[in-house]
């Protein structure tokens, strides 16, 4: 995977939820990934690609794909690979996009919470893409420990 990838995908992983917001499509607004403080951040990051792409174009008719249908995996993946490649091309891009990702990550982080829970209680695969993620009794990509038995 190319440097280019991964800064693509972020900005995708933003923008979904914002185009979603902005088409009238987000079902229910408690589960929304969006948090208030990120809309203008990533607003500004949705401007810049835009203009970046450009309208009418083959990348800004991609980018118009992922406005249409924000959910679709198959777009997003498009707008992924469109966006990388305009990176490649431009190192200009490639530093406002970085900048633009540094200011709306951080507002976009989701808090969540299971509610007052009294007893043992036990969650199982459950994926979580995080900075940072702290938590108790953790096990992270950790295979199950092995006995300490020995073999005779």
């Amino acid at each position: 995977m190319d440097q280019f990838t991964p800064l693509a995908a972020a900005a995708v992983n933003l923008l979904s939820p914002y185009l979603a917001r902005l088409g009238g499509n987000v079902a229910n607004q408690a589960v929304d990934k969006l948090s208030q403080a990120a809309i203008p951040a990533v607003g500004n990051l949705y401007e810049l690609l835009k203009k970046r792409l450009g309208q009418g174009t083959y990348e800004g008719n991609q980018l118009a794909g992922l406005e249409e249908k924000p959910a679709d995996s198959l777009r997003q993946q498009v707008a992924v690979a469109t966006i990388a490649e305009a990176l490649k091309r431009d190192p200009e891009f490639e530093r406002d996009l970085r900048r633009l990702l540094e200011q709306a990550e951080p507002a976009s982080m989701v808090t969540a919470s299971f509610g007052d829970v009294q007893g043992p209680v036990a969650l199982r695969d459950i994926k979580v893409k995080a900075k940072n993620f702290a938590g108790r009794d953790q096990v992270i990509n950790e295979a199950a420990p092995r006995s300490k038995r020995r073999r005779r």
